[in-house]
């Protein structure tokens, strides 16, 4: 009798477990979905600090020189030959100049990136670290004078050097890197803000550390580096009076083939090349009608390649609308907001602009015989890979080109 007793009471508690644990989990979801944002705020701030605490441990962050930015040239003439390492770094600190994290630039010298790299632990007192590193810059006195693929391999097989990196050259990395933006204060930061987050919009192409390594492997071991120079102008700054200040632009492409310069590409190639790309829009083109200059803006395109009989088939269709007070021309003025078509006439000129552009790019091509168009891959995908493709010229490949221009 007793065993029946304790038997229905466990039986009994087991039961008003299961409805209290059910009636918690549906008081808790629905809690959680009245405020997901909330949550998803909160989780987010728990996972980065996560991930960096579990980067560092507590104390070791101001032992390391966390490298935002690093700027590559080569001095031949110096000691047989050495880099010329210019990093901007980020690092805590607590003394009577400055208290709270604040960035510096470096500059140390190696026979090696490694052993450069190292040497700014000498000059910081500081264990550099790379894994924040949003930016690499190569000087010509790199990229223009020896093949850099030790360069390229170091970074590319670094555990801590994001393959994401966005990786560019300039005429000189370490000059590069003692200007200022007007806009932001960190020469790295300006440089990753002015080509990632607005390339889309200006039409400009660009690459990653990884996909550039990528390209100097693959078929034709062809690629391509954006190319940024500094523009300066009036502005100062009057607590870095010596500082040169003004912005960054990303002008033309550098084109490597097995990490040596081949050419650049500039002007109104740069833009045939761009609108080659088909996840790149926003190239803006000016045009005169009825006394009136309107702004005429791509903001979608369908680009079609194919290998068909003996030559290659480009097919680019362009969406263009007009350009409103809200997106400014390149021309630096404004169209005025009206819902009137845009005439024939004009469609018809930015179709010839437009063929003009990649005609000129297709024959710098040509000229200086690189493909940055695939257009080996396209072959390859057909006949498969062999010696003779890999070293067939570009003038092997005749362009049949079809532009549409239409209205969105």
């Amino acid at each position: 009798m007793r065993w029946c007793r304790l038997r229905l009471y466990s039986t009994c508690c087991r039961f008003c477990i299961r409805c209290l644990t059910k009636l918690l989990w549906t008081k808790l979801r629905e809690v959680c979905m009245s405020g997901l944002k909330r949550v998803a705020v909160v989780l987010a701030c728990a996972v980065a600090l996560f991930a960096f605490g579990g980067s560092f441990a507590p104390g070791e962050v101001q032992k390391r020189a966390i490298v935002i930015g690093l700027g590559l040239d080569f001095d031949k003439d110096t000691d047989g030959g050495v880099f010329v390492i210019t990093a901007e770094i980020v690092s805590p600190g607590n003394s009577g100049e400055q208290v709270g994290v604040f960035s510096k630039v470096i500059t140390a010298t190696g026979h090696s990136v490694g052993e450069a790299i190292f040497r700014i632990s000498e000059r910081t007192g500081k264990e550099p670290s790379l894994g924040q590193c949003g930016v690499l810059v190569l000087g010509r006195s790199l990229f223009g004078t020896r093949n850099f693929s030790d360069v390229v391999d170091y970074f590319a097989y670094s555990d801590s050097f994001k393959e994401t990196a966005v990786i560019c050259c300039a005429e000189n990395a370490d000059e590069l890197f003692r200007c200022e933006d007007v806009l932001n204060k960190s020469v790295s930061l300006a440089l990753v803000a002015t080509l990632r987050e607005t390339h889309k919009n200006v039409a400009l192409p660009s690459d990653t550390l990884l996909e550039y390594a990528r390209s100097q492997r693959e078929l034709t071991k062809t690629g391509f580096l954006n190319f940024v120079k500094f523009v300066a102008t009036d502005n100062s700054d009057p607590q870095a009076p010596d500082k040169e200040n003004g912005y960054f632009i990303y002008d033309r492409i550098a084109v490597f083939r097995s990490n040596e310069f081949v050419a650049e590409v500039g002007g109104n190639e740069m833009r045939g090349f761009a609108l080659l790309n088909e996840n790149v829009s926003g190239d803006t083109m000016s045009f005169t009608h009825d006394g009136k200059t309107y702004a005429l803006r791509v903001n979608s395109k369908k680009v079609g390649k194919s290998y068909v009989d003996g030559g290659i088939r480009l097919e680019v269709k362009l969406q263009v609308k007009l350009a409103h007070a809200d997106s400014a021309d390149v021309g630096g003025s404004f169209a005025e907001k009206s819902d009137e078509q845009i005439p024939e006439e004009m469609l018809v000129a930015l179709k010839n602009v437009v063929t003009q552009y990649i005609e000129v790019f297709l024959a710098k091509q040509v000229d200086d015989n690189f493909d940055i168009t695939d257009f080996h891959e396209l072959l390859r995908q057909k006949q498969g890979t062999s010696q003779e493709l890999c070293a067939m010229p570009m003038s092997a490949f005749p362009v049949a080109l079809t532009v549409s221009v239409k209205e969105n």
